[in-house]
C-alpha cells in the first residue's frame, strides 16, 4: 500500500496504545470538495447517525446519503499446531476482528463488538485516515481516501507479518451499509443484491445504489443484519439513537505467507465500480493554498505540518454548486449543515481571500448573487430541491456586501465590480430603504425596512427570527430580537460608508450618485446608532430595539456579543472611547478561551450547558452558549480600536490562540517561552476542525468548556485564519 500523497500532508498522529477507547471521544472529517464527507471517531466505532466511510452527495452538495458505515474485517490466521495427544498434527486457527461497534445492554451499558479496538495502536490525520492495528507480530493498516470531486471512496489495507512458510490467511472484508438520508436511520429493509463481476458487489434499494469492487477477491453475496446499534451522540442530543446495519456479503480474498499484502476496496455511489484513487488529486489542488497560508500567517503557520493542517481545515467547506452555471459555495458545517447564506458570506474572506482562492470567492458571490430577490440574499438553500431558495434573514444581504467590499479589495477585480457586483450591492440597499420581505420569498413586503424617523433598520415581528440568533422550536423564539438588532445597524453603517468610498471613484454616474447618496445616508445613521443605542448606565450597547403595540420604543439590557461588531466592522459609528468601552464589556463579561459566550453567567436567561433533546438545545443556543467564530470580530475590534498597536496585536494573539492550538493539535510558543501552562486542552475536540459550540460553563473538574453541537464549522474556521493573517499585516486593513 503505497503511503500518504505527501507525507508532509499528516497533520495528526495520535498515540492510542495506552487507551484505544479514548478515541471515541474524538471525530475526524475529510471531505472531497462536492459536498460529500466521510467522518467518525478516531477509535474507528460510529457514536452519531451521520458517521460513515463515504457520505455521498446525490446532488452536491446536498442530498447527502450514508452509504457505508463500516466494514467488518476479518483476518482468519491458521497454522500448524503441535501434535496431538495421537501424533498427528491439526491446523490452528485464530481469528482476528479489527471493526468495532457499539451497543448497549438493557440496563444501557455500553457494549462493543466486534472488539477491533483492543488492537488498536495508531491513528493519522491527513489529506486521508489511518489506523495501525498490532497482534503480536501482525500488522494490520487500514486508510480511507476519498475520491476528489467524486461520490466514491478507496479503503487501502496493508497486512504484515504473515512471512512465516507455514503460515496462511484470509482476508474478509463484509461492507456494512446503511443505504439511507443521512438525517434517517435504518430499520430494516430488503435490499437488492447483485455480482456482476468477479471482485464486484452492487446493492441497491428504492433510487439508491451503491457498488462496492476488491480486485483479487471472491465476491459472495449473502444479506444479514446487524440490527441495533446505538449511537451515544444521538442519545445525548435527545434522538433515536439506534439503527440496523445490512451485510449483503463478503469479500474473501486468500493471502499466502508474503512479508507484506496489499488491498484496496473502493465504495462508489451508484451501478459503476470506482478504481481505486489516493489524494495525489487533492495535493495537486491544496499545494497552492497551503503556500498561500504560509506566507500570510507566518506565526501560525510556523510549520509545514501547520500550514498543512490550514488548509486542509479551510478546504473542507469549499465545495461546488450548479446553481444557473457551475459556482461555488461554502457548506456552513458537517456533518448536518449545508450552505447559509449568512454563514457563506461570513466565512468567505477567511475560507477564500486569506487562502487565495480568489476565482472560487467571484463564483460564491455569483452563485448568491444570481439568486437575489428583492434585495435579499438567500438565507439557505434547500438540502433537497437544488431549484428552491429560503430569504427569511435579514443580515445575509448585508453580509453579502461585506465580503463583496473584501473580495474587490484583495483581487482589485474592478470588472466584476463593474459588471454586476456593485449592482448587486446597491440594489440590496435601495430595497433595505424602501422596504423588502414578507414571505419566505421576498415579495416586495416591508418585513426589513428603514425606518425614515432615524433611518436604522427594523426587522421581523415577535414570530419571526431574521438574525443570526434564530433559534425557535414548537413556536417558542427563545432570543425575540425583532425591531433594530444592533448588529444588524452596525452592518448597516458599514456597508453604507463602504459602498460609498468605492462608488465615488466609479467613472459611471449613476455609481458616484448612489455613493454620494450612501455617504449622506450614513451620517444619519451614525447619528441615529449613537443616540438610540448607547447604554450610559453600563457604558456598552443596547443588543436591540424594539417597540410596544403603541409604537413606544424599548431597549433591550441584555449584555450580548453583538455589539462587538460596531467596533470590528471596517466603519464604526462610535467614537474611540466607546468602542474602548464595548471591548472592555464584551473582554470582561462574555470572553473566553474559545469564543464569546452569549450572555454573561449573571443573566437570569444564561444556560451554561448545552444538552437534551431539540427544544431544550435551541433555549440554550444563544443564552449562555460560547460561539468560537466571535473571537474574529472580537479579535479584530481589539485591533481597530487601538490603531493595530504592538500591545493590540499580542492581546488579539492572545485571544486566537487557544482555538489555534486546538485546530492544530499542537501548542503554539509564546515568544521565546513553550508555557505549558498556556496550552489550552479540550475535551472531545474534533481533529483539525472546530466545532459550531461550547458549553458556556466549565467542566468542573476538567476546567474546560465542552465542545458541543456541529464538530466542524466554517465560520469558526474561517474567523480564525482571517484574524491569524490580520495580524501579520503590515498595516491596518481599510
Amino acid at each position: 500500500m503505497p503511503p500518504m500523497a505527501d507525507d508532509a500532508w499528516t497533520t495528526h498522529a495520535l498515540d492510542l496504545s495506552d487507551d484505544p477507547l479514548a478515541g471515541l471521544e474524538r471525530e475526524w472529517l475529510i471531505t472531497n470538495g462536492t459536498g460529500a464527507y466521510a467522518m467518525s471517531t478516531v477509535a474507528a466505532c460510529p457514536t452519531r447517525r451521520y458517521h460513515g466511510l463515504l457520505v455521498a452527495a446525490t446532488s452536491p452538495p446536498t442530498g447527502r446519503v450514508v452509504t457505508v458505515s463500516q466494514i467488518w474485517e476479518q483476518l482468519r490466521l491458521e497454522a500448524r499446531a503441535p501434535h496431538d495427544a495421537r501424533g498427528a498434527q491439526r491446523p490452528a486457527v485464530q481469528e482476528l476482528e479489527f471493526a468495532t461497534l457499539r451497543f448497549r445492554t438493557q440496563a444501557g451499558r455500553p457494549v462493543y463488538a466486534p472488539r477491533g479496538y483492543q488492537m488498536l495502536q495508531h491513528f493519522e490525520r491527513g489529506l486521508s485516515v489511518k489506523w495501525t492495528y498490532a497482534w503480536g507480530r501482525i500488522g494490520f493498516e487500514r486508510q480511507l481516501t476519498l475520491h476528489h470531486k467524486q461520490q466514491a471512496a478507496t479503503l487501502r489495507y496493508r497486512v504484515t507479518g504473515l512471512d512465516k512458510p507455514t503460515a496462511r490467511a484470509t482476508l474478509r472484508l463484509e461492507p456494512m451499509l446503511a443505504l439511507r438520508d443521512f438525517h434517517h436511520l435504518r430499520r430494516g429493509g430488503n435490499p437488492g443484491i447483485e455480482v456482476p463481476a468477479p471482485g464486484t458487489m452492487r446493492v441497491a434499494e428504492g433510487t439508491l445504489a451503491v457498488t462496492l469492487h476488491c480486485a483479487g477477491a471472491r465476491a459472495e453475496p449473502g444479506g444479514h443484519w446487524w440490527y441495533a446499534v446505538h449511537y451515544p451522540l444521538d442519545t445525548e442530543r435527545g434522538q433515536d439513537d439506534t439503527e440496523d446495519l445490512f451485510i449483503p456479503g463478503r469479500f474473501n480474498l486468500q493471502l499466502e505467507p508474503a512479508a507484506e499484502h496489499e488491498i484496496a476496496l473502493t465504495i462508489a455511489l451508484g451501478d459503476a465500480p470506482a478504481d481505486p484513487a489516493d489524494d495525489a488529486s487533492r495535493t495537486r489542488h491544496l499545494a497552492p493554498i497551503r503556500k498561500t497560508l504560509a506566507e500570510a500567517m507566518p506565526q501560525a503557520a510556523a510549520s509545514s505540518r501547520a500550514a498543512a493542517a490550514l488548509a486542509i481545515a479551510a478546504d473542507d467547506f469549499v465545495v461546488d454548486r450548479d446553481v444557473d452555471g457551475p459556482r461555488s459555495t461554502i457548506v456552513a458545517g458537517y456533518p448536518w449543515f449545508a450552505d447559509w447564506g449568512r454563514d457563506t458570506f461570513i466565512a468567505l474572506p477567511g475560507l477564500m481571500l486569506t487562502t487565495g482562492r480568489h476565482n472560487e470567492a467571484k463564483r460564491v458571490l455569483q452563485a448568491f448573487a444570481a439568486r437575489i430577490r428583492d434585495g435579499l440574499v438567500p438565507n439557505r438553500f434547500d438540502d433537497y430541491d437544488p431549484a428552491a431558495a429560503h430569504y427569511n434573514t435579514v443580515d445575509a444581504s448585508l453580509w453579502f456586501i461585506q465580503a463583496a467590499l473584501r473580495y474587490l479589495d484583495a483581487t482589485g477585480d474592478h470588472k466584476t465590480w463593474n459588471d454586476w457586483l456593485a449592482a448587486a450591492c446597491i440594489d440590496i440597499v435601495e430595497h433595505y430603504q424602501r422596504g423588502t420581505g414578507g414571505d419566505d420569498g421576498g415579495g416586495g413586503g416591508r418585513l426589513i425596512h428603514m425606518d425614515d424617523a432615524d433611518s436604522l433598520i427594523t426587522a421581523g415581528h415577535g414570530g419571526t427570527q431574521l438574525t443570526w440568533m434564530d433559534a425557535a422550536c414548537g413556536g417558542v423564539v427563545f432570543t425575540p430580537r425583532a425591531g433594530k438588532p444592533v448588529e444588524i445597524n452596525a452592518l448597516w453603517y458599514a456597508a453604507l460608508l463602504g459602498l460609498a468610498e468605492r462608488l465615488a471613484r466609479r467613472k459611471d454616474p449613476r455609481q458616484r450618485d448612489a455613493g454620494k447618496a450612501f455617504s449622506d445616508l450614513a451620517r444619519c445613521v451614525a447619528a441615529s446608532f449613537n443616540d438610540k443605542f448607547w447604554n450610559e448606565r453600563d457604558n456598552c450597547l443596547y443588543d436591540h430595539l424594539w417597540a410596544d403595540a403603541s409604537g413606544q420604543e424599548h431597549h433591550d439590557l441584555a449584555l450580548r456579543p453583538n455589539q462587538i461588531f460596531a467596533v470590528a466592522l471596517p466603519h464604526s459609528p462610535l467614537d474611540a472611547q466607546r468602542q474602548q468601552q464595548v471591548i472592555a464589556a464584551v473582554r470582561d463579561h462574555l470572553l473566553t478561551p474559545v469564543g464569546l459566550r452569549t450572555l454573561p453567567p449573571d443573566d437570569p436567561a444564561y444556560h451554561g450547558q448545552y444538552r437534551g433533546d431539540q427544544y431544550h438545545r435551541d433555549e440554550a443556543y444563544h443564552q449562555g452558549t460560547i460561539w468560537p467564530w466571535l473571537i474574529g470580530p472580537y479579535a479584530e475590534a481589539v485591533l481597530r480600536a487601538d490603531s493595530f498597536s504592538d500591545a493590540a496585536r499580542q492581546h488579539a494573539r492572545d485571544a486566537i490562540t487557544p482555538l489555534l492550538e486546538s485546530l492544530l493539535g499542537q501548542r503554539i510558543p509564546a515568544g521565546d517561552v513553550d508555557d505549558p501552562a498556556r496550552t489550552y486542552p479540550l475535551m472531545r475536540d474534533a481533529v483539525g476542525q472546530l466545532h459550531e459550540i461550547h458549553e458556556a460553563d466549565p467542566h468542573p473538574l476538567i476546567g474546560e468548556h465542552r465542545p458541543v453541537g456541529c464538530p466542524a464549522q466554517a465560520w469558526s474556521v474561517a474567523e480564525l485564519l482571517r484574524v491569524a493573517a490580520l495580524l501579520e499585516a503590515d498595516r491596518s486593513t481599510p
